[in-house]
């Protein structure tokens, strides 16, 4: 048997959304202030390759039909644009956003493409159910699975509009692959990887809120008005009687599962240029410049 071709593809540079536990956080002194960074990102990567779910995914849940829809990108209500980590990363790369795969691209996306879906698990809905775990979205049909696939559709559609195999191999080894919220296989035991600090990134701004603007870390920007923090699992932002926060930007949290677009922002800004990536953003860049 064959196999699929992204295991023999190069994967050069990928970048780790890591989301951890306070007990297994980085071990970053607290009195270590972060190292700023002014290296000009644009033209560092000629596309971007996004893996993960509703904290990366800017359009394939709808588009599937899942009722599963995250934070404010597609709200059910359709009317709050938002922007997410992965798109002000493109922005600092100069890039336009990676498109949905579901949009129907043929595989020669000039920036990439987004393989993320909101609610997406790391295991089939099977394994939960054997092991007696129930999901806490319902009618999820989606795990990290479907986007290996797709992204092995994906080459195969650009195979098929003529690129050769060692001009598809460039073209990944070239890009950035942001890989949210799923570990790493000993494939990419050689290639260069940074793990973007999650935890002590949004405790920082958690425990300087005024730092940053925020006046609200705790309650959800949009929801039923119930609660300690606006948030009602069985009345969730866009079904009838929630209502919207004034001015999102004030919030960390926007529907009490995602973050505002302003949250996004911070902590992409974070990631890049305040030292809450291990490497640092900067030593990828200079590792792939040879440098």
């Amino acid at each position: 048997m064959n196999k699929p071709i992204y295991q023999s593809l190069p994967l050069a540079f990928l970048i780790i959304f890591l989301y951890v536990s306070s007990s297994s956080a980085h071990d970053k002194p607290k009195d270590d202030p972060p190292s700023s960074s002014l290296q000009d990102l644009k033209g560092c990567f000629p596309k971007v390759y996004a893996f993960g779910d509703s904290d990366t995914d800017t359009g394939n849940a709808p588009l599937l039909g899942t009722h599963f829809q995250g934070g404010q990108t597609y709200n059910i209500s359709g009317t709050i644009p938002s922007r997410l980590v992965i798109d002000f990363l493109c922005a600092a790369l100069a890039l336009p956003p990676p498109p949905p795969f579901m949009k129907g691209l043929s595989g020669n996306s000039n920036s990439g493409i987004n393989f993320a879906i909101s609610g997406s698990t790391s295991f089939s809905a099977d394994i939960f159910g054997k092991n007696l775990t129930s999901l806490f979205w319902k009618g999820v049909p989606v795990n990290y699975k479907t986007q290996i696939d797709w992204l092995n559709k994906y080459l195969n559609q650009a195979k098929g509009n003529g690129a050769k195999g060692t001009e598809g191999k460039a073209d990944m080894a070239n890009a950035l692959f942001w890989i949210g919220q799923m570990g790493v296989s000993d494939y990419t035991s050689a290639q260069g990887i940074a793990y973007a600090d999650f935890w002590n990134a949004y405790l920082e701004i958690a425990t300087n809120p005024k730092k940053y603007g925020i006046e609200e870390p705790f309650k959800a920007c949009c929801g039923s008005g119930e609660g300690q923090f606006n948030f009602n699992k069985n009345k969730m932002c866009g079904s009838s009687g929630t209502s919207v926060c004034k001015d999102p930007s004030k919030y960390v949290n926007f529907d009490g599962c995602h973050l505002t677009e302003a949250m996004h922002k911070h902590l992409a800004d974070m990631f890049l240029h305040q030292g809450f990536c291990q490497p640092s953003f900067d030593e990828l860049v200079k590792s792939k410049k040879g440098v």
